[in-house]
């Protein structure tokens, strides 16, 4: 419960999509850049200000990393982690949170891995 693990708390996983753009480590663009001009609108803090639908944790975790939020609204909202929003946003180059959400969900549906399948696409 201390300040080491206070970003995932707050932001969930996707926090470090904004920390590994910073330090230019974001695969993007199917590993043809190390940073992303349109991450500021897949960051942990720009979802939670947007799109903020919940939180939860794995079983006896105080972290509680698992974050959800709007896909659209009225709809039931997405499980978001960094792996899935880098797989299909930055490393497709994709910036559109709503694209990305979708995809993610659509994943989830067909039962397929989000970052195999956004290094496919990519």
């Amino acid at each position: 419960m201390g300040p080491a693990t206070e970003k995932y708390r707050e932001l969930g996983t996707v926090a470090n999509l904004a920390t590994f753009n910073r330090l230019a480590v974001l695969p993007s663009r199917n590993f043809q850049q190390s940073t992303f001009d349109g991450a500021a609108a897949l960051t942990g803090e720009a979802l939670k200000t947007t799109r903020d639908r919940g939180r939860g944790s794995c079983r006896n975790c105080t972290i509680g990393c698992e974050h959800f939020f709007e896909v659209r609204p009225g709809e039931a909202p997405q499980k978001v982690e960094y792996e899935n929003v880098f797989a299909l946003g930055p490393l497709c180059g994709v910036a559109d949170p709503e694209t990305v959400l979708s995809a993610s969900r659509l994943c989830d549906e067909l039962g397929v891995d989000t970052i195999s399948t956004g290094a496919t696409i990519a």
